[in-house]
């Protein structure tokens, strides 16, 4: 499942999920880091929140994705983050 992005180059890029948590709050920490190393960043669900708030399984899964040429960026700094926290 892909999604547009718009980005500087191209009006449209397809997006990798580089993150999946079932958290709001994690979602935008995860969010808010790509962004702060430049990494263009948004979140998605299967069902909207407001509709359907549900926290658990499938229905309650949230996806942190990225334009596909910044996803192994992405998922390095991810690593590299949790490493240090841990």
């Amino acid at each position: 499942m892909t999604e547009d992005f718009p980005s500087e180059e191209t009006q449209y890029t397809e997006l990798q999920v580089v993150y999946q948590c079932w958290n709001e709050n994690e979602a935008a920490v995860i969010v808010s880091f790509l962004e702060g190393c430049g990494i263009r960043a948004l979140t998605r669900r299967e069902l909207p929140y407001g509709v359907f708030p549900v926290s658990v399984g499938k229905l309650g899964e949230i996806q942190v994705c990225v334009a596909s040429q910044d996803a192994q960026k992405a998922l390095t700094l991810l690593e590299k983050a949790q490493g240090e926290a841990t």
